[in-house]
């Protein structure tokens, strides 16, 4: 029988005066009792007993601060300066977790030395404890489709909290996020997709918490992610014209076929008992606002 093989998985979460979100947050990281986890959690600041939340669970983390700093981005720089783990990937506070999510994450990496990054296909939204409030349906994510602008967020965005990378492809994108913008997540996924391509498993990896006030951040963010995605075009003048053109053309009903968008896929088979990729066809949803 072959030994299962654990790699370690390091964890950020960066927390400020979120206490009543913090503890569910840690509970859905330490309760799957992985053997082989490096967990971090980097704290603001907090003035709202997150601290004393954190203290709680502090033999079981792999370092943890409570100090000011200048914001989200700085605060996840640090954490991952402190992470060791071959697997990573950052929570926020209030996300969640799925019980199973490390035991298919190592999985995949180990079965799939191909794959360097990896997503859910349908991360869930939370209202309470244990109770999800709706899914997305995303079944997985085209480079041509993301660059041709389809994955903004109002749109159906690839989802941090349900995201992990291998530390080598973390230091060939440059090792850190930008922390002078409040978008991190999307530019490092810019950076991620010049060097390797992203895989989606269709099991459910992690929830995001749904609260007031999340709504105008979500156009913001859309906002935001149009401008990373012009600047990252700012040098050549065709690029802009090509990918705005090809969007335009994907959404007209008479000539939508012309533009075509596959996604890779990690799927099991349950015949041969082993994790496999494939190669889909992606649908693209659109949604009303």
């Amino acid at each position: 029988m072959q030994e299962k093989v654990f790699p370690k998985i390091s964890i950020v979460t960066a927390s400020f005066n979120q206490a009543q979100y913090l503890d569910d947050t840690i509970q859905s990281v330490l309760s799957q009792n992985y053997p082989n986890l490096e967990y971090i959690i980097i704290d603001g600041g907090s003035t709202d007993g997150s601290v004393e939340i954190i203290k709680k669970y502090a033999d079981r983390l792999a370092y943890w601060v409570s100090e000011p700093d200048k914001g989200r981005g700085e605060a996840i720089n640090k954490g991952f300066r402190q992470a060791t783990g071959e697997i990573m990937g950052w929570l926020g506070c209030g996300d969640k977790y799925f019980p199973w999510t490390f035991a298919v994450v190592s999985q995949i990496f180990n079965a799939l030395p191909e794959v360097e990054w990896l997503t859910s296909a349908t991360p869930f939204g939370w209202i309470t404890r244990d109770m999800p409030l709706r899914y997305y349906r995303r079944i997985g994510f085209s480079k041509e489709a993301f660059f041709d602008g389809h994955y903004l967020p109002i749109r159906g965005c690839i989802q941090q909290e349900s995201t992990f990378w291998k530390n080598s492809l973390w230091l060939r994108a440059g090792g850190r996020v930008d922390s002078s913008i409040k978008i991190t997540d999307f530019e490092l996924w810019v950076r991620f997709w010049q060097h390797a391509t992203l895989y989606c498993v269709w099991s459910p990896l992690a929830g995001i918490r749904h609260h007031q006030g999340q709504e105008a951040g979500i156009f913001e963010y859309n906002k935001t992610s149009k401008k990373i995605l012009d600047n990252y075009y700012r040098n050549n003048i065709f690029s802009i014209f090509y990918h705005k053109a090809r969007y335009m053309i994907s959404r007209m009903p008479l000539l939508k076929n012309l533009i075509r968008y596959h996604y890779s896929a990690v799927k099991y088979d349950f015949k041969e008992e082993k994790w496999t990729i494939a190669k889909e066809p992606a649908k693209i949803i659109y949604k009303k606002r």
